[in-house]
């Protein structure tokens, strides 16, 4: 009984041309290890204003995006770990969404790696596979 209600709601929902659903944008995030962050959503819906808010940092306006559209979000978190997001939105059409989501970031260093000195002319001779170069 419960499932046909629904599903009723969800037909009566797409009939009418209301989103039934709103499905969570998709995110990306690097965070390095002095906690500062870059955030980039992408949403599948337009939206007129937006903010989002991630972990302990305040909340940033997002202004408008189409669909598609990427957004960049920069800042600072004490914690590393899941960055805890949430996006308040408001589309063309006069609803309103929010999305609750966690990403995982990839970890970028702070300072590049340091590389090696090319080797000498005498080392490159030794491992040359087949006698001689």
């Amino acid at each position: 009984m419960r499932i046909l209600y629904r599903t009723g709601l969800l037909a009566a929902a797409c009939l009418m041309g209301w989103p039934a659903v709103a499905s969570t944008p998709r995110a990306h995030a690097t965070l390095a290890s002095d906690g500062s962050y870059t955030l980039v959503i992408q949403s599948g819906r337009a939206w007129t204003e937006a903010e989002v808010t991630v972990a302990d940092d305040g909340a940033q306006d997002l202004g408008p995006a189409g669909e598609d559209e990427r957004v960049e979000v920069a800042g600072v978190v004490a914690s590393p770990g899941p960055l805890h997001v949430t996006v308040h939105a408001a589309t063309p059409d006069e609803a309103g969404f929010t999305w609750t989501f966690e990403v995982v970031p990839d970890a970028v260093p702070v300072a590049l790696p340091v590389v090696e000195p090319d080797l000498g002319l005498d080392v490159r001779r030794r491992i040359w596979p087949v006698g001689r170069p």
